[in-house]
């Protein structure tokens, strides 16, 4: 009972109160008894948040994915593919990760596991995730909060350019160049078991991945360094695990994996493993290839600082604990547990911001990573003399 302590008389009041006070609302409506300065705020259509967070969906059912998509205001695309650990229906990767901000309507990746193969994959070509797409033609693509302010107004982005071919006799050159005791494997990051790559302004980070590759590729054969690449075409679909196990076969000097990020800053950036981790069973890397992998970040960070300096910004140098994937799985990347040779990781640029982008999808952008990538190879070769 309310107010048990007050008088019936003032008991029996409250309701006729309560109804003067009351009534006059509901007649004129919510607004009636809000201030002034609110009253042209309509209650009928609530505005729709600027950005909104990617969930994280891995390990859920599609069906589950769906739900929590739609509560999101966000949009979901699914590809099937096999995967060794997790089990069939379940998601095993999404594209962008969790916690980047979106615009409602943006389109979210993910790949719906079929279960492991009953035989060891062989590099083939797969059907990927999709990366980030936009929610129409005319909407702008699926970009993460700025952390370092807003964008400078630049000129219109150029169309991704079509894919380059290896240069004509490229492996038996590596193979002959080899000889001389020094041998670098390149990775044009994705396809893989992780993703098909991010995508935005248009720009496909498979294809610049590629892009890049086939230019340091060349400029490596011009200088007398052996290279190997991990994979002959663009869209081959090779695992991490097979990424480090094309290195180690190869016996190279050191293994360099080429990526674009996207997120909220600008720039380039090193990464490495710092720790051991397990993976199928496999503990690696072994104390002498992180200790040299350390080295490598730091030799071809330095070389690439002057040649890039005014295009693209040089960031700190970090861990693999520091990417989405190592942080997931004990601070060490896939490629890395499965690498007996010296690796680091780099991501090129971030290619949702738009002045990188601009960079890394010209020619000129693509031949300078290329130059900047080239004096940090040699600059770790002659290192070791």
């Amino acid at each position: 009972m309310l107010f048990p302590n007050r008088p019936a008389r003032r008991r029996a009041a409250l309701p006729l109160i309560v109804g003067l006070f009351f009534v006059p609302c509901l007649l004129i409506g919510a607004g009636g008894c809000r201030p002034d300065n609110s009253a042209a705020v309509s209650p009928a259509r609530p505005e729709t948040a600027a950005f909104v967070t990617v969930p994280d969906l891995e390990g859920i059912t599609e069906e589950q994915a769906r739900q929590v998509m739609r509560a999101k205001e966000l949009r979901l695309r699914v590809t099937t593919g096999h995967h060794p650990t997790v089990a069939a229906g379940r998601l095993a990767a999404q594209n962008p990760p969790p916690g980047i901000a979106l615009t409602p309507g943006a389109m979210v990746s993910a790949l719906v596991s079929l279960g492991p193969e009953q035989a060891r994959a062989v590099a083939r070509p797969t059907p990927p995730v999709p990366a980030i797409v936009a929610a129409s033609d005319d909407a702008p693509a699926a970009i993460p909060l700025e952390e370092n302010g807003p964008q400078p107004e630049i000129a219109a982005l150029p169309e991704q350019p079509p894919a380059l071919p290896l240069p004509p006799g490229f492996e038996e050159a590596a193979g002959r160049v080899a000889a001389s005791g020094f041998l670098v494997c390149v990775d044009p990051g994705h396809p893989s078991e992780t993703s098909a790559g991010a995508n935005a302004h248009g720009l496909s980070e498979n294809r610049l991945n590629w892009q890049v590759a086939v230019r340091l590729a060349r400029r490596l054969k011009e200088a007398g360094v052996a290279c190997k690449l991990t994979k002959n075409t663009e869209n081959q679909y090779v695992t991490n695990r097979q990424r480090a196990e094309t290195a180690n076969q190869a016996r190279a000097n050191l293994l360099i994996r080429l990526h674009c990020d996207v997120g909220g800053g600008r720039g380039y950036a090193w990464y490495y493993p710092d720790r051991a981790g397990t993976k199928y069973g496999v503990t690696g890397p072994p104390p002498n290839v992180q200790r040299d992998s350390r080295r490598a970040a730091h030799i071809l960070n330095e070389a690439m600082r002057p040649v890039l300096r005014g295009a693209l910004q040089s960031n700190p140098i970090k861990t693999d604990a520091a990417t989405f994937v190592g942080g997931k799985q004990g601070g060490v990347l896939t490629g890395s547990i499965f690498s007996k040779v010296p690796t680091a990781l780099i991501e090129m640029c971030f290619i949702n911001q738009k002045s990188d982008a601009r960079f890394i999808a010209s020619e000129a952008g693509q031949e300078k990573m290329a130059e900047a990538l080239a004096a940090g190879i040699v600059a770790f070769r002659d290192s070791a003399r």
